[in-house]
């Protein structure tokens, strides 16, 4: 029986103190508030696109936002200018 002042802010059968991402719905718990917590990051953009436009980056924050560069490894294009 579970108790009765337990929360699950999501709704995704995970009680807050055991979810890793409580306010974002993950019954698989794939975390993907970047915390760093139990998580898997997958990059998901495509290999040589244009990683100057916005889709192609995924952006965390404003001051980070997550490219890849003729597939080379990922970097941070706000602050880097390339994979080197």
């Amino acid at each position: 029986m579970q108790d009765k002042n337990a929360c699950d802010t999501d709704a995704d059968g995970i009680l807050d103190t055991q979810d890793n991402c409580p306010l974002v719905v993950n019954p698989d718990q794939t975390n993907s508030d970047f915390t760093g917590d139990n998580e898997e990051v997958i990059f998901t953009k495509d290999n040589y696109a244009d990683y100057t436009l916005p889709e192609n980056q995924d952006c965390i924050t404003d001051n980070v936002c997550i490219t890849r560069q003729d597939s080379q490894g990922i970097y941070n294009a706000v602050s880097e200018e390339n994979y080197n």
